[in-house]
């Protein structure tokens, strides 16, 4: 089984985002996940462009079209799940920490498929380091362990997405020690890359009129996406980055995300 984890970039002002998105959907097709799992689908138009594409390649999204106030976040699967997916949001979101946090609400949506229980999650990004940042991430990153932890032990389950909190963060130590999911990227792995950023950036500080963001502290190279797997046999398990190059989108090189994917296989 191949399972697939992305965040698109999809916000409003996100550069080339229609192109990008076109230029996405076909290329994780390519690599027949049975499993996909999207983040910050966000726009009409963007749900247009991927539910057509996996519709004609034979996946089943089994969710509401809203996307807007579910996350921007997808569940899609080779074949017909028994159950629509749920959108869970986190208790707490922060008091109007940015704009972008509280128009695409964070939260996890989970899928059972196939006796595995599928949970695609976004937390909230933490744009200036203070305090009341990382206090809202480490809230929504308990609510997510409690649910992880809700789920009984004998049951598989994967768990991707994007954490906004590098591994070596003790947010993400204390999640990972008490739901006992494991890393299976090296830890010099980076997901993250700010270059698709600078544009949007710009517009923002500019707006802001006070430099509201910090892009070297904020969005520096790392990793902060993952793919927990629970339930598998570890020599049964591989994991990759994938679009971790450019593509010439407008006759220019870019990158398709702020994010590189991850494609994840499992000998079921």
């Amino acid at each position: 089984m191949k399972i697939l984890n992305y965040n698109i970039y999809g916000p409003p002002l996100a550069a080339n985002r229609n192109e990008r998105t076109k230029i996405i959907i076909k290329e994780i097709v390519k690599f027949k996940p049975e499993v996909i799992m999207l983040q910050e689908l966000i726009m009409p138009a963007g749900w247009q462009i991927v539910s057509r594409v996996l519709a004609k390649k034979g996946y089943f999204i089994n969710q509401s079209r809203k996307l807007m106030g579910f996350g921007g976040s997808i569940i899609a699967t080779k074949n017909q799940p028994n159950n629509k997916s749920t959108f869970v949001k986190y208790i707490n979101q922060g008091s109007l920490l940015t704009f972008w946090e509280n128009l695409l609400p964070k939260g996890y949506r989970y899928l059972n498929y196939k006796d595995i229980v599928f949970i695609n999650t976004q937390l909230i990004c933490i744009y200036r380091y203070k305090k009341r940042e990382i206090a809202v991430h480490s809230n929504q990153l308990e609510q997510l362990a409690r649910f992880v932890n809700s789920i009984p032990r004998e049951n598989k389950l994967i768990l991707a997405g994007d954490f906004n909190r590098e591994p070596h963060s003790p947010e993400m130590k204390k999640f990972m020690k008490h739901t006992k999911l494991e890393n299976l990227l090296p830890g010099n792995v980076h997901t993250h890359n700010p270059e698709n950023l600078e544009w949007s950036l710009k517009v923002l500080n500019k707006a802001s009129n006070n430099n509201f963001f910090n892009p070297q502290k904020s969005f520096g190279t790392k990793q902060v996406d993952y793919m927990f797997c629970r339930g598998f046999e570890e020599n049964t398990m591989s994991q990759k980055l994938i679009f971790d190059t450019s593509y010439e989108i407008k006759g220019a090189q870019q990158y398709l995300s702020d994010h590189y994917g991850i494609l994840t296989e499992i000998d079921i």
